[in-house]
């Protein structure tokens, strides 16, 4: 029985990240080279999707394969993630909204200045970049700086 739930699960995340892309079922099926047919089917939860499916399906839609199998820790974090960069970008004197249009554009305003883009891209590109930024930084620090207990010999700062 928790295989069928996983199924559901996994299906329930590629039609929410699917539409986030905005793709129907027939694109999709055309980038990963599966019919729409099969698409539905992985939605509905009704077939088992291929490992090296999935891996397609999660680098077309622009996902971590994790957000695609989890139940919903991924998706939360990233609503926690999202929440925080957007704290960030107003402390930093930006202010973003979402949904400013009917095409599901983003606002970025500094100054007197306004910028219209996708939402996706605000998530995808912006967030995530500098997510994966900011942890490359943090690694480049600790590499250069940092001792461990069992070094014995420090760094200069």
């Amino acid at each position: 029985m928790k295989h069928i739930k996983d199924n559901i699960t996994i299906g329930s995340n590629i039609k929410h990240y699917r539409k986030l892309n905005k793709l129907t079922q027939k694109e999709l099926g055309g980038l990963i080279g599966k019919t729409e047919s099969s698409v539905q089917k992985y939605e509905s939860g009704a077939t088992e999707i291929p490992r090296s499916v999935l891996y397609k399906i999660a680098s077309v839609l622009d996902v971590h394969l994790l957000d695609l199998l989890d139940d919903g820790s991924a998706i939360d974090w990233h609503g926690q993630r999202d929440r925080l960069m957007l704290s960030l970008y107003k402390f930093l004197g930006y202010t973003i909204d979402f949904g400013v249009d009917q095409s599901s554009n983003a606002s970025i305003s500094h100054g007197n200045d306004t910028y219209i883009l996708p939402d996706h891209i605000v998530y995808s590109d912006l967030f995530e970049h500098v997510e994966s930024d900011m942890v490359n930084r943090l690694s480049e620090i600790i590499e250069r700086y940092a001792t461990t207990s069992s070094d014995s010999s420090d760094k200069k700062v």
